[in-house]
């Protein structure tokens, strides 16, 4: 009994001294306040019977900078930037012809005080926030399904504008930005008819799908969620990131990087200069649409079948390193080069085949 005594004691002691630590550093404001620095201090938690209450670090001066209410709105110029970070509601963004930046909260439910977002100013950006952001509470707390935020935007502002929400989806219908940020932990996220200078787009497990997209950069992220991207135009590199989602890619860009664990990517693009695909078991599929900047073509795969179509260029060179798979080339190869070889195509695979077709 006195060893089990003990133990508990030392196990509290640790707990607590875990906790002060985090603290500190602001990890309770990161994670459950209206944060994102590790070292911002910030108000002192509020003790009460339905959980801690930590400040607005961060984000807002303070808790008695942020208003409550289920709109606001702002003259666009009076806003630099737009950021909404919520937990279980839905987001979603709408382009108008006004002048006016409007942010609503509807739901078919029955808000509580806590299902209303927070919102203020902070250095020329409109943040608007959950208002279940600062508590952690113990045990199972009721949230209002079916709420969502609406930010209503002018179409050209061309505004940099973060949206984040845990789990719920994010839809935004066109419009012209800066940046454009969605991340979505178990929600779809969805861009249509959009031009942003960079477009980044995260989940863990939602599906990402992406329609009529112009911009500098695109950067999606998942773990399991597919990525579908159609009639894109990318000036400079789409990346792709997933473990076992698959990636469809169709559009133009300068570069195309796609890693996967899992999940097949498929890419038709043209206007590319260089293509990297990496996979373990996922397949590989590329339709090149022109050539006239393409130089280089990397896949490395251990077990997918890797197919690649090219129309009739100025030539190629292959280099194909496979324990078992099958090489099949449709143009009149002298070796393993085509008229002057200036495209690079480098494929490393263990056992799946090479086929390199003619469009």
């Amino acid at each position: 009994m006195g060893k089990t005594v003990v133990t508990v004691i030392l196990i509290v002691i640790i707990v607590a001294i875990v906790a002060v630590m985090l603290w500190g550093m602001g990890v309770f404001g990161n994670v459950f306040g209206w944060g994102n620095t590790w070292f911002g201090g910030g108000n002192m938690p509020v003790f009460s019977c339905n959980g801690v209450t930590v400040g607005f670090n961060g984000t807002l001066p303070n808790a008695n900078n942020a208003e409550k209410g289920t709109q606001v709105e702002k003259n666009i110029s009076e806003v630099q930037g737009v950021t909404l970070d919520f937990l279980h509601e839905n987001i979603e963004v709408v382009p108008t012809d006004g002048d006016t930046v409007r942010i609503e909260q509807t739901s078919n439910q029955t808000l509580t005080d806590e299902d209303i977002m927070r919102f203020g100013m902070l250095n020329g950006r409109l943040v608007a926030q959950s208002g279940r952001y600062g508590k952690f509470n113990i045990g199972i707390t009721p949230v209002a399904p079916g709420s969502m935020i609406t930010l209503y935007i002018p179409k050209d502002s061309s505004l940099p504008v973060e949206l984040d929400t845990t789990s719920g989806r994010i839809a935004v219908q066109g419009g012209a930005f800066g940046f454009l940020e969605a991340d979505s932990t178990s929600g779809e996220v969805n861009i249509e008819s959009v031009t942003a200078s960079n477009v980044e787009l995260d989940t863990t497990s939602g599906r990402v799908t992406v329609a009529t997209l112009k911009s500098r950069s695109l950067d999606v992220n998942t773990l399991s969620g597919s990525i579908n991207v159609s009639a894109a135009e990318i000036e400079g590199m789409a990346e792709f990131d997933t473990t076992s989602g698959s990636v469809d890619f169709t559009g133009s860009a300068e570069e195309i990087v796609s890693d996967t664990l899992s999940g097949a990517t498929r890419a038709e693009a043209s206007g590319l200069r260089a293509i990297n695909i990496s996979s373990v078991s996922g397949s590989a599929g590329l339709v090149c649409g022109d050539t006239a900047n393409l130089r280089d073509i990397d896949v490395d795969t251990t077990s997918g079948s890797v197919t690649i179509e090219l129309p009739d260029n100025e030539g190629f060179t292959v280099e194909f390193d496979s324990l078992s798979g099958d090489k099949s080339i449709q143009f009149e190869m002298l070796d393993d080069t085509y008229k002057n070889g200036d495209i690079e195509i480098n494929v490393s695979t263990v056992s799946g085949g090479l086929d390199i077709l003619k469009k």
